[in-house]
């Protein structure tokens, strides 16, 4: 279950490391925003269909971005740095 935030694991592993960061803070925000919308329609509206149709759409944008992402994707190479304690420090 937890595999949706790691981003070795889930829909974004093939992508470098840049594109992952910055798709997951996008990602991050909207999902923030669905739930503030939601939290908000709870405490002044009571429950709404906005809220839902809101976090049903996110489920499928999330979907939609790991799929587009793993099938264009080329796999990341190795990383190649190494650290060597004897000469650091």
């Amino acid at each position: 279950m937890f595999d949706l935030l790691d981003p070795d694991r889930n829909g974004l592993r093939f992508s470098t490391p840049l594109a992952k960061y910055g798709i997951s803070c996008v990602l991050a925000t909207l999902w923030s925003l669905v739930f503030g919308i939601i939290t908000a329609e709870v405490v002044y509206f009571g429950y709404s269909v906005v809220g839902h149709l809101l976090a049903i759409t996110m489920l499928f944008v999330t979907y939609y971005i790991f799929a587009h992402e793993r099938k264009h994707s080329h796999p990341s190479p190795p990383n190649k740095v190494q650290w060597d304690l004897e000469k650091e420090g």
